[in-house]
């Protein structure tokens, strides 16, 4: 018997990524989490990113990803794009990606606008490998057309056509996504795979607080501030709810932010509104156990990770029907799924004030969804199927 048809061939997958920096956005913490998932599921993993001037604030995941036996493979941004290190702009990375794509089984990007990932796809293509592309929600219309910018547009609509003809496939974090993205070919293979949430062997959920203490409310937010956030209208809906204190986390746009305080002062809850700041993933757990329910009115989400994450810690969620995570609160009944609206964020916040055993009831079920579909065992073994069957396609 050949050494093939004893055991399978042990795939060989290059994760390229623009920016390990936590504060460049949600890939920085989803696509460690994938690498680990696959790691575990006994792909050989090698990881290719870019190292700014932020690069402390990764160096516990680094030293996560190398424990757990990832090749790592880091590159300094450019002079003249410390500031947008986000794009992943490395002229190390794109030489090394040229010289080395040939070394694998397949080339997986991460994010469709990245200067690192349009490199690894041409890397790609010369060395005749298979590419896979994870768009983080980049290709969705609203990104696509995000400002009206005629000429970015444009220009990004002629990369998610080269995107549509070269990759082997797409890979959307849910059916939300993937249904909103632009130029549904046919002939193109997309598959979706929730994002990994809980790492197994961490053990970090957490039991929801004793109902009866739950007066008043305390409603939380964390992620980036951005105008789709709908940010406003949480604290607008704050005011119509009498007792609801509300804890803000995240940052990013300090001019918005500012915006946003003010509004606080004006609808007068600025005494029931706390300001965090940015808090470091080991500081989410204790954000989480100071929350009784997460809210993220977004106009739109691809997933949702932060509501994934409290739900995965016991804190139940208000999301909106435009974020892929619904699709998980609705099937496990977990939490409540709303319209992006005034009138529906109140309501949400309001019966959840008045009835704190359906919290304890959404905690108890969104821990069960978490562990049954957002797990690394579950992503891991799924994504390895995708790659086995990629490679056994040609």
């Amino acid at each position: 018997m050949s050494e093939s048809a004893e055991s399978p061939k042990t795939l060989r997958v290059l994760y390229v990524l623009g920016s390990l920096d936590p504060k460049t956005g949600g890939p920085a913490q989803s696509a460690p989490h994938m690498w680990i998932s696959a790691r575990r599921a006994g792909i050989d993993v090698t990881a290719a990113f870019v190292i700014g001037e932020a690069a402390d604030d990764s160096v516990g995941m680094l030293a996560r990803l190398s424990a757990e036996g990832i090749r790592l493979r880091s590159f300094p941004v450019t002079i003249g794009f410390q500031q947008n290190r986000r794009w992943g702009v490395s002229w190390g990375l794109a030489v090394w990606l040229i010289r080395h794509a040939k070394d694998y089984d397949i080339i997986h990007g991460h994010g469709a606008w990245m200067f690192s990932t349009f490199i690894a796809l041409l890397a790609a293509m010369l060395s005749r490998k298979h590419f896979i592309l994870t768009p983080h929600e980049s290709l969705t219309k609203g990104d696509v057309d995000k400002g009206r910018r005629t000429i970015a547009t444009f220009i990004k609509k002629a990369i998610k056509k080269l995107y549509a003809t070269s990759c082997d496939s797409i890979l959307f974090a849910s059916y939300a996504e993937k249904n909103t993205s632009e130029d549904q070919d046919a002939t193109l293979r997309r598959a979706v795979l929730y994002h990994p949430v809980i790492d197994e062997r961490l053990g970090t959920q957490r039991p929801m607080r004793n109902p009866s203490s739950l007066q008043p409310i305390r409603v939380g937010y964390l992620g980036r501030f951005d105008p789709k956030k709908n940010l406003e209208l949480l604290i607008k809906a704050v005011k119509n709810c009498p007792g609801v204190l509300l804890s803000i986390a995240g940052g990013g746009a300090p001019d918005y932010e500012d915006k946003l305080r003010k509004l606080a002062h004006a609808e007068n809850i600025a005494a029931r509104v706390s300001w965090l700041g940015f808090i470091s993933a080991t500081q989410r757990a204790e954000f989480f156990a100071s929350i009784d329910v997460l809210v993220m009115p977004s106009v739109f989400e691809g997933f949702g990770m932060v509501a994934a994450e409290a739900l995965s810690c016991g804190v139940p969620v208000i999301v909106t029907r435009a974020s892929g995570i619904a699709e998980l609160v609705t099937k496990y009944d977990c939490g409540i799924v709303i319209d992006a609206t005034l009138e529906a964020v109140v309501e949400a916040m309001s019966s959840l004030q008045k009835n704190p055993d359906r919290l304890a009831a959404f905690s108890e079920r969104g821990q069960d969804m978490a562990r049954q579909e957002l797990t690394f065992s579950v992503y891991g073994t799924k994504l390895s199927e995708l790659y086995h069957n990629l490679g056994s396609s040609h």
